[in-house]
């Protein structure tokens, strides 16, 4: 594995690096990020919230990424639109992520139908199948699987224990955590005299560019077209996505998430923890779904709506279901009251 280098940075060159702009002294150096509260000499921080000032100050950060119009007076400030962006940046250039050596492992296997591209990484105990490519400078970690015909594009990082069922392409830049399984066969069976039939799932799977797939996350083969995840989208650990799901450009999926297959996701849109989307659901571009909402088979989300609870109807609603729930114990004793009273004049009538 390649060994993490001691990097150091000027003020100077992290604005470069952001697009900011430096007050105080360009020539400040730092080696490392760490946050507001703990960060010492040599560090870089940031603070992205005017009611933060008081604790930027009081810190002992070298430096500061913040907003155009702060101004904290003898402190070295790199000023930026999005100081919260802007750590990110320098967290990836202080904190590279380890890689094995470029070129193939000795304990690897790799058919020899496969097409590297330059500068590759294949660490040990990987296979790489028939017929795969690989694009330039893209790494598998130890343990990675690549089935048959798939194709992987350029700058993609598959961490360890990542499988590729055949058939799959990814496109450029996509990262896939640690033991996620991507091309699985589908849920598809046809039920006969009481027994089911697999029906063969060989539609694949398509990735597009800067898409990111957290750890132990599945996305089953399409039955006959292929399931696809659209560019930039980012999905969370531990996600299940079923066959011939279509999830739109720039969407973002937390954890635990089930979608069931011939789902239709749109772009932008926001789904929470433990949300479950049945199947041939329709969720419109900019939809956002609260953690633990339910979408039932065949429904439609509205382009833009927030929904949540199970089933999911819009927010709104709910917390008026909700705050009506809260009170209906109070409404039941009310109810009991009047209750006996009409008893009681009934029986005062006699």
């Amino acid at each position: 594995m390649t060994e993490q280098e001691d990097i150091t940075q000027t003020a100077s060159l992290l604005a470069r690096l952001v697009g900011g702009r430096v007050s105080g002294d360009p020539e400040t150096t730092v080696r490392s990020c760490a946050s507001l509260g703990s960060a010492g000499e040599g560090q870089v921080a940031f603070v992205d919230s005017p009611q933060w000032v008081d604790r930027a100050q009081a810190s002992r950060a070298s430096i500061l990424f913040c907003a155009e119009e702060m101004d904290l007076p003898g402190r070295t400030l790199i000023h930026v639109k999005n100081p919260k962006l802007a750590f990110a940046k320098a967290l990836a250039v202080f904190h590279p992520i380890p890689v094995p050596d470029r070129g193939v492992h000795s304990r690897s296997e790799v058919d020899p139908s496969a097409r590297l591209g330059k500068d590759i990484a294949i660490g040990p105990f990987c296979y790489v199948g028939p017929d795969v490519r690989l694009g330039d400078r893209s790494v598998l970690m130890p343990g990675v699987t690549i089935g048959a015909e798939c194709s992987i594009g350029e700058d993609c990082l598959l961490y360890p224990r990542v499988t590729l069922y055949p058939r799959v392409t990814l496109g450029d830049r996509v990262v896939i955590h640690a033991g996620s399984v991507i091309g699985s066969d589908g849920f598809g069976y046809a039920l006969d005299a009481g027994t089911y039939h697999k029906i063969p799932q060989v539609g694949g799977v398509i990735i597009e560019d800067d898409v990111e797939i957290g750890a132990t996350t599945t996305i089953d083969c399409g039955t006959l077209d292929p399931t696809v995840i659209k560019a930039s989208v980012k999905i969370d650990n531990s996600v299940q996505i079923a066959h011939n799901v279509t999830v739109g450009e720039k969407s973002v999926i937390s954890a635990q998430v089930g979608i069931a297959g011939s789902a239709v996701i749109g772009k932008g849109v926001v789904i929470g923890g433990q949300v479950g989307i049945g199947d041939h659901t329709n969720i419109g571009d900019g939809a956002m779904i609260g953690a633990k909402g339910g979408v039932l088979t065949g429904k439609t989300v509205p382009p833009g709506s927030v929904v949540w609870g199970m089933p999911s109807r819009p927010i709104d609603k709910i917390k008026t279901q909700i705050g009506a729930l809260g009170r209906l114990p109070g409404l039941l004793e009310e109810v009991a009251r009047l209750r006996k009273r009409i008893e009681d004049l009934e029986r005062n009538r006699v």
